[in-house]
């Protein structure tokens, strides 16, 4: 099941920090972020300059996150599989990462008509998961709902009468129970007559799952388009290494054949300035140690530093 798909606000955190925190929390192998993409049991990531992101596997859970550190937001997603799950919002929270400026992470506890003004700023401005209002009618089920979804949507109710009213007519809704999108978009969910509160509870549940499956993110909070981006930027750096290596490579042949061509122009005025007969070549060697030249003559083979090699011709020579 798709547990939970949402975004974020953390303050004065780090990727270094974050990375920490990440590593603490699974329990991952010592890495070091010395390339674009790494491998460890169970957890693969991908980074750059300002984000990093996880896909990590751990106790039959599939989690990402992605973490922006110029923008200091988190991506979280959650494929939970069983009850037990790595709840990072509550880490964060606790260690004071959490920006309550942007989000609340705690919902408000409704008693009387006071508290309404703070319920409706919640869930239109502040939520980060899907909320559910029971009416009064349906509040005995609010434990159970609360067991079966726990973390995965915010469960609200109230027995006040005149906040329950209130409450009803400022989102324009009926006297049913409804599950309030982020985006101001409610659907109804009635609870029928025949309907058990597990029955409810599995509608709820069907309800959260397809609004969850429906949220996107836009670049670099999606995963598949964060890897993409990682994956190019590995290719264009591949392609820069081997055009800096090619070019390195053609200015040292380049050096070499200025080299052999004064080399030759020396040895050509040598020989015409001291009336010699002899013919002199240079010819470049792959075999000869770079830095040095071999002289051949009728007496043999003479071994010299490239930059001695003129003297040793004259020596030759003379």
């Amino acid at each position: 099941m798709k547990h939970l798909s949402t975004l974020i606000a953390v303050k004065n955190l780090t990727i270094i920090q974050f990375t920490k925190i990440i590593q603490d929390l699974f329990y991952l192998d010592e890495f070091i972020l010395d390339s674009l993409i790494i491998h460890l049991e169970n957890c693969t990531i991908y980074h750059d300059e300002s984000a990093i992101a996880f896909c990590i596997q751990y106790q039959n859970n599939d989690y990402e996150y992605i973490f922006n550190e110029t923008k200091q937001n988190i991506y979280l997603s959650i494929n939970k599989r069983n009850n037990q799950f790595i709840d990072l919002i509550t880490y964060l929270n606790k260690y004071h990462f959490l920006n309550n400026n942007h989000f609340s992470y705690i919902q408000p506890n409704i008693k009387n008509m006071n508290d309404l003004n703070q319920v409706i700023e919640f869930i239109e401005n502040k939520t980060i998961l899907p909320v559910i209002y029971l009416n009064i009618s349906l509040k005995d089920f609010k434990n159970e709902i609360l067991t079966e979804i726990q973390s995965t949507a915010y469960i609200l109710t109230s027995e006040d009468e005149n906040f329950h009213q209130a409450f009803q007519n400022h989102f324009h809704l009926r006297n049913n129970s409804y599950i309030l999108y982020l985006n101001h978009e409610f659907q109804k969910i009635s609870f029928l007559k025949k309907e058990s509160p597990q029955e409810f509870i599995e509608k709820v549940k069907i309800k959260i799952q397809s609004y969850v499956l429906q949220r996107t993110y836009s670049f670099p909070y999606n995963m598949k388009d964060f890897q993409h981006h990682i994956i190019k930027k590995i290719i264009e750096n591949h392609k820069e290494n081997d055009f800096l290596e090619n070019s390195s490579i053609e200015q040292q042949v380049l050096a070499l054949e200025d080299k052999k061509k004064n080399l030759q122009k020396n040895i050509d005025e040598e020989i015409s300035k001291n009336n010699l007969s002899q013919k002199i070549f240079i010819i470049p060697d792959l075999g000869v140690e770079e830095g040095n030249a071999v002289i051949e003559t009728e007496s043999g083979k003479l071994i010299v530093g490239i930059d001695s090699v003129l003297d040793k011709v004259k020596e030759e020579l003379l």
